[in-house]
């Protein structure tokens, strides 16, 4: 092999490794520059009062966080929580958000604050008791401003 044949696959290669490189470049800026959203489902009791007083203990709430993880702005404008594994199970809509909850519609934008609501668990446990689903199997959603139904990446939690 002659040399200007060794240089021009040299070159060949080097470019192949700089497009590769250049579109996996593209596919991740692409990815977190987006409207992506991460959500969570904890246990909450809020406590109201001043510290030292007597704290009133409000009604335990399952808090869903909703965390901006892209590039752009995201808008909450609902949430509730899916009854049942099926794509087709009952929604639990919340209508009266409660007074923990962020008002809606809220903005995450990214990096910041995330977007808190909240659903009564004595609704949840209700529902539990006389609909006969299991815990496991309500699944809380966010509905964001470009329409999207975001799924929390864990069930309620209760037991």
């Amino acid at each position: 092999m002659d040399t200007v044949s060794l240089g021009g696959l040299m070159t060949g290669v080097v470019a192949a490794l700089v497009a590769a490189a250049t579109l996996v470049w593209q596919i991740r800026a692409h990815r977190l520059g987006g409207r992506r959203v991460k959500v969570r489902s904890v246990y909450s009791i809020p406590i109201y009062g001043v510290e030292g007083d007597n704290p009133l203990r409000g009604d335990d709430q399952v808090a869903i966080t909703v965390t901006n993880v892209g590039g752009m702005p995201v808008v909450v404008t609902g949430f509730g929580v899916r009854m049942g594994r099926s794509r087709h199970a009952h929604n639990m809509a919340v209508n009266i958000p409660h007074e923990i909850s962020d008002r809606l519609p809220a903005t995450a934008e990214p990096g910041g604050v995330p977007v808190q609501v909240a659903v009564p668990v004595v609704e949840l446990r209700r529902a539990h008791d006389q609909g006969g689903v299991r815990y496991r199997d309500m699944r809380p959603w966010v509905r964001l401003g470009d329409g999207r139904k975001v799924f929390s990446r864990n069930p309620v939690p209760l037991a």
